[in-house]
């Protein structure tokens, strides 16, 4: 008996793809929710912005956020995180406990986030 053999054998159960989703339709894109577009419009707001001003950021996909950092005089990086605040419909910067700057306009988040990232109280 062969693995082939085996595979036939099992009777009802599914096959590791269903040859119905092959045909000749194209593909068609699922149109995403507002509440999704309107976060991925604010989030390139931000992501634009931080651009702008040279700011190095990370995306972090499981906190939803955007992650800068400024060198300290220890020689050990600083984080800092700006948010999208979906539920109060504005822009927060701050640590991973508390917003320090929040506001509904993005470029008053990112002039903070400019102004700590270029600080020099704390760098070498």
């Amino acid at each position: 008996m062969t693995k082939l053999d085996n595979f036939r054998d099992l009777g009802n159960v599914l096959e590791p793809f269903d040859p119905d989703y092959l045909n000749d339709k194209p593909y068609e894109v699922p149109d995403i929710s507002s509440y999704e577009k309107r976060f991925l419009r604010k989030v390139s707001i931000i992501e634009n912005k931080l651009r702008r001003n040279r700011i190095d950021f990370e995306w972090l996909s499981d906190w939803r956020c955007f992650r800068v950092r400024r060198e300290e005089k220890s020689g050990y990086p600083s984080y800092r995180y700006v948010r999208v605040n979906m539920e109060e419909n504005d822009y927060s910067f701050g640590t991973e406990e508390e917003d320090l700057v929040f506001d509904g306009r993005a470029s008053v988040v990112i002039d903070a986030v400019v102004t700590w990232v270029n600080s020099k109280a704390f760098r070498k």
